[in-house]
């Protein structure tokens, strides 16, 4: 394991324990105190499984976010700023999706039991973490050419 994988890989599991913790600090006291809605369960387990998920499967993850060259080969001898700049962009896509996903299940779990008929507001709020979960994937997936783009605007203003 190289270093940049290593760093990677900790902050991606920095960020699985932290959702986890703070999801468990939520969870644990509304288990004992309400006992309650499925809606709110359907969030945190799945807040819980996601995290526990990216925690054990931290080093896959590491070495996938890593950017390849032309060729598809990933070099991890040596790390450029667009290479920093790749996995820190897939990290922030990572970081958004977990923030964004369980709310959408939550809120599709919610209109789709919901007895009249949604309105636009509902509407709003059920496609609204939807499309942002969509879009922290695209950041994720796309974390490399999002990264050569702003290499290329950065190249723009030195002069190069």
């Amino acid at each position: 394991m190289t270093a940049i994988e290593a760093i990677t890989m900790v902050i991606i599991r920095v960020l699985a324990a932290y959702w986890f913790f703070t999801t468990m600090a939520g969870y644990i006291p509304f288990v004992f105190a309400l006992g309650g809605e499925a809606l709110l369960h359907a969030y945190y387990i799945s807040l819980i499984c996601v995290s526990g998920t990216l925690w054990f499967l931290a080093r896959r993850i590491a070495a996938w976010a890593l950017p390849a060259d032309s060729a598809g080969v990933v070099d991890m001898t040596s790390i450029d700023a667009r290479d920093l700049l790749a996995i820190g962009t897939f990290l922030i896509g990572l970081f958004f999706f977990l923030d964004t996903f369980p709310a959408a299940i939550q809120n599709t779990l919610f209109y789709v039991d919901a007895s009249p008929p949604i309105g636009w507001d509902g509407v709003g709020r059920l496609l609204g973490p939807w499309v942002l979960s969509v879009v922290a994937l695209l950041i994720m997936f796309r974390a490399d050419e999002i990264s050569r783009f702003f290499s290329w605007l950065r190249g723009l203003g030195s002069g190069r």
